[in-house]
């Protein structure tokens, strides 16, 4: 392999160096240690290039992990430019995770969103604003439906006050719906009570 990569090493192979001037030995370690050098740049510099080329348009946290760890493998740095690109999504990641750790409205989970999709380096936090987005307009939706209507099973409004404490914004809507289902779910615990009391008068 090596002596199809680096022709000095063929040409040394081929050569019996015991019988070679040691002048003609050391250029001819030299010229292999050039080509050596040489090739590996040129495999840095393709790197770099496909690198910058993957970062003309938006680019999956993941997909990058795998293209730096290569360039770590071959001890190439990372280009200034693009490491301020990385720096830059990675400290809105951090914003994203401190807001997600409080209650948003919704307004400000769609200006976050929008802020997410203008970076080229996506996050899994920017992936996830947009599914907290995608999951709160369905919960609204689902909850205007359930206030429109005067008889609502239990279960959907347990799975609906459920999934609002899963999603990182504060809902108007949600503290009725909880009172509602408190309520609904009080009263079929007091009806549940009332047969099982009347089965077990009947059995006596």
């Amino acid at each position: 392999k090596f002596e199809i990569l680096y022709p000095s090493i063929q040409q040394a192979h081929n050569l019996d160096i015991k019988k070679l001037p040691n002048q003609v030995i050391e250029r001819i370690v030299n010229e292999a240690i050039t080509e050596i050098i040489g090739c590996k740049n040129e495999e840095k510099e393709s790197l770099i290039r496909s690198l910058r080329e993957a970062m003309t348009k938006t680019i999956a946290f993941h997909d990058l992990t795998e293209m730096l760890s290569t360039l770590h493998k071959y001890k190439c740095d990372v280009p200034s430019d693009i490491q301020d690109i990385i720096n830059g999504a990675l400290e809105f990641s951090k914003e994203i995770k401190k807001k997600f750790s409080e209650k948003l409205s919704l307004q400000e989970l769609e200006e976050l969103e929008t802020e997410s999709s203008n970076y080229i380096v996506q996050t899994p936090e920017m992936s996830q604003t947009q599914e907290f987005l995608e999951k709160a307009k369905a919960w609204v939706e689902k909850a205007g439906t359930v206030s429109e209507q005067k008889k609502v099973p239990v279960k959907f409004l347990q799975n609906l006050v459920n999934e609002a404490k899963l999603i990182p914004v504060s809902f108007p809507e949600y503290s009725v719906l909880k009172q509602r289902y408190q309520k609904a779910h009080n009263c079929l615990t007091r009806i549940y009570k009332l047969m099982k009391t009347s089965k077990t008068r009947g059995a006596a």
